[in-house]
């Protein structure tokens, strides 16, 4: 076997996991399909309270987490993050006030979106906390 041939290494590509939680399933689901479609692996969730149990089973590298939702909403959500998981990226989106970002940001989340998601900004967000 040549040096050349000896030199290659299997190389281990790490998919980056995001878990998107959010109660519209509309939102949620074009959300989940733009990320798989720029190759993250993708769980849902409808809620905090799901989204929690989820982190717990199956740790994610990213959530992106609606602020309003029922059950646990996004505060509580990243409340929880910040306390079982503190590796965990986050990313707050909402369509409501933007002051209601600005307070997520205060708490601790990696990012902020708007919105309607703009898929651009979601992917080049997404991009930069990997």
């Amino acid at each position: 076997m040549s040096a050349a041939a000896g030199s290659f290494a299997a190389e281990t590509v790490k998919v980056t996991t995001v878990l998107v939680v959010d109660d519209n399933p509309n939102i949620r689901d074009s959300v989940a399909e733009l990320l798989r479609l720029d190759g993250y692996a993708v769980a849902c969730a409808q809620n905090g309270r799901d989204a929690i149990e989820q982190q717990r089973r199956l740790p994610v590298d990213i959530v992106v987490t609606d602020l309003f939702m029922p059950e646990a909403d996004g505060f509580e959500l990243i409340q929880a993050l910040l306390k079982c998981s503190p590796t965990t990226k986050v990313v707050a989106m909402s369509g409501a006030q933007a002051s209601y970002l600005r307070m997520a940001a205060l708490i601790g989340v990696h990012a902020v979106i708007s919105k309607p998601v703009d898929a651009e900004i979601l992917c080049r967000t997404l991009e930069s906390l990997r």
